[in-house]
């Protein structure tokens, strides 16, 4: 990579980027407002729709407890201390569950939903110091409309909270430097977002700042910026917040459960180490990470053109500050052999706001020195592919014979497909220079996140395993009103989430010579204990399916029995 002085920029470039006014300063447009409606109009339709799913059910009964026990400190499963992430997600389902009344999928999504809508105004506001308005909103929609982002922004997981803390921190540290703030509120302001992703997911996010903004500051030759008052203010103020959730912590729950917290996540992406997972994990994961941002990575080729990576110009400082970040930090996920692109999302905006300069190179003029092929053949791509859809779309509601909620009726065919002929005359008039571009580039978000609210959506629905909550509901009812049910050894989250009473947890199997314990009411997963380990008499009262998705047979199971005076009896359950 050359410095800024030896990358020469066509005059005509530099003089339609000042036409493209970029925003030097804080300002508020009415964009914003353009961004709360679209993502809106994305993720919030059916939202609910789909039941818990993968670990929504975990992080979501973990606020649950919080809630039975008053204790906001140590995240917990069955009263155990929970390993695996500190608590902001629990906090904020908490919150929300609080005020709607339920820790129901609403409570578990929506903050998903709002980190995407703030991660689109970061994108927006970063992208405002060097681009123009139009491209800027396609940037933070291009985010907002990539194929993992609408996946995981419509879960409860914790990949978007901790996409929004992490690549707020570098994109607020730059755009303050962009802007000239003032290097304490800079640090202190970046340094605020740090905190949340370490409360979010742990020193991933402190590791990512540190390196992206070392690797800058080494890069350009301004390492002296990184010891200065203004960057130890802002390492107080991470501290300070770090450590009035970590202290408590440790004194509630203990050193050596504080060392695990931390080494358990890294040291699972190393399990499987085998060479041949590890040359396989090499090959597979950029093919992978590339289809996560489809269908907007495929923008990011032209920076493959010499002509076009010669017109950067004035750009070049938020190019190199932003592939850097890209650079420095992928070793992290793609060298783990269990390391999965999601791991990756805080460097996804880092990839929007590249598609947004790839979009106005597009957009300019003269043609000459933009690839301002790459615009009109990506949306003209998009108009066949939104057509071809509307017509499959058609065809499916019309061989669909079923009256589920979860099938595709010829009148919902009918409506999505007209939705998705409509954006592709959209799309086809903005390619043809009949209406912005902008329309043509809003459209296509927009039929994204339709299909997938939509179609998609309704897809998994036929797919879930949509029986978990029914049959712990039907279990309730023919336990005792105050059965005290226990478990042998932690049992399957989805299980607890939907019986919510607390469920003590006994280690099993015991000791030698140690007795079962006073119980009379028992459940257990099938993954974690078998049940010839039972050796106690018993009768199966209920098989409850745990899996995401309805397969056959079944793998996640909780058995819950009770005991009797009689040899054990594992015979047809009565709940299923």
């Amino acid at each position: 990579m050359t410095s800024e002085r030896e990358l020469p920029a066509a005059p005509e470039v530099l003089e339609d980027l000042q036409s493209a006014a970029p925003c030097r300063r804080p300002s508020f447009e009415w964009e914003f407002f353009l961004l709360v409606i679209l993502v809106g109009a994305m993720y919030l339709p059916w939202l609910g729709m789909l039941p818990m799913r993968g670990e929504e059910s975990r992080r979501t009964h973990v606020a649950v407890e919080m809630a039975q026990t008053g204790d906001y400190v140590v995240p917990r499963q069955q009263r155990i201390p929970f390993l695996s992430r500190p608590p902001i997600q629990n906090w904020l389902i908490g919150m929300v569950g609080w005020l709607r009344g339920d820790w129901d999928v609403m409570a578990a999504r929506l903050p998903s939903v709002a980190a995407v809508l703030l991660t689109t105004f970061l994108i927006y506001g970063y992208s405002r110091t060097f681009l123009t308005r139009a491209a800027s909103l396609t940037a933070a929609l291009a985010f907002a409309s990539m194929a993992q982002v609408l996946e995981l922004g419509r879960s409860g997981e914790t990949d978007m909270l901790f996409t929004l803390f992490v690549s707020g921190s570098l994109l607020v540290w730059h755009m303050g430097r962009a802007r000239s703030w003032k290097p304490a509120w800079t640090w202190t302001v970046a340094y605020l977002f740090v905190a949340f992703g370490m409360l979010t997911k742990g020193p991933q996010g402190p590791i990512f700042f540190a390196l992206c903004v070392g690797a800058y500051l080494l890069w350009t030759r301004r390492l002296r910026d990184a010891f200065t008052w203004a960057h130890l203010q802002g390492i107080g103020l991470f501290l300070l917040i770090v450590s009035a959730w970590q202290v408590p912590y440790v004194l509630r729950a203990g050193w050596e459960t504080t060392k695990s917290f931390y080494g358990v996540e890294v040291a699972a992406r190393f399990d499987d180490a085998r060479w041949a997972k590890v040359a396989e994990h090499l090959v597979v994961f950029p093919l992978e990470l590339f289809a996560s941002l489809l269908p907007w990575g495929i923008l990011l080729l032209v920076f493959l053109r010499a002509d076009f990576r010669r017109a950067i110009g004035s750009a070049q400082d938020h190019v190199v500050f932003l592939l850097l970040c890209v650079a420095v930090t992928v070793p992290t996920c793609w060298f783990p052999p269990l390391g999965r692109p999601r791991y990756f999302m805080p460097m996804y905006p880092c990839f929007a706001v590249l598609i947004g300069l790839v979009i106005e190179r597009c957009w300019s003029k003269p043609p000459s020195v933009s690839p301002k092929w790459a615009w009109p053949a990506f949306g003209w791509a998009g108009v066949f592919l939104m057509v071809l859809s509307a017509a499959v779309m058609l065809v499916a509601g019309v061989l669909d014979r079923s009256d589920s909620p979860s099938g595709l009726p010829l009148g919902w065919a009918a409506v999505w497909a007209v939705m998705s002929f409509g954006l592709a005359a959209l799309v086809a008039v903005s390619c043809a220079g009949r209406a912005p571009a902008v329309t043509g580039a809003m459209s296509i978000a927009l039929f994204l996140g339709m299909i997938f609210a939509g179609p998609v959506t309704s897809l998994q629905y036929r797919a879930s395993n949509r029986t978990t909550g029914p049959a712990v509901a039907r279990l309730k009812e023919t336990l005792p009103p105050k059965a005290n049910l226990v478990s042998l050894s932690v049992v399957d989250h989805l299980f607890t989430y939907y019986y919510r009473d607390p469920i003590p947890v006994i280690t099993w199997p015991p000791s030698p010579g140690q007795a079962p314990g006073n119980f009379t009411y028992f459940c257990f997963s099938v993954d974690l204990v078998k049940p010839e380990q039972v050796t106690f008499p018993h009768e199966i009262l209920a098989t409850i399916v745990c899996d995401r998705n309805a397969i056959e047979p079944p793998i996640r199971r909780v058995y819950v029995g009770r005991r009797s005076s009689e040899r054990p009896r594992t015979a047809s359950p009565a709940v299923e």
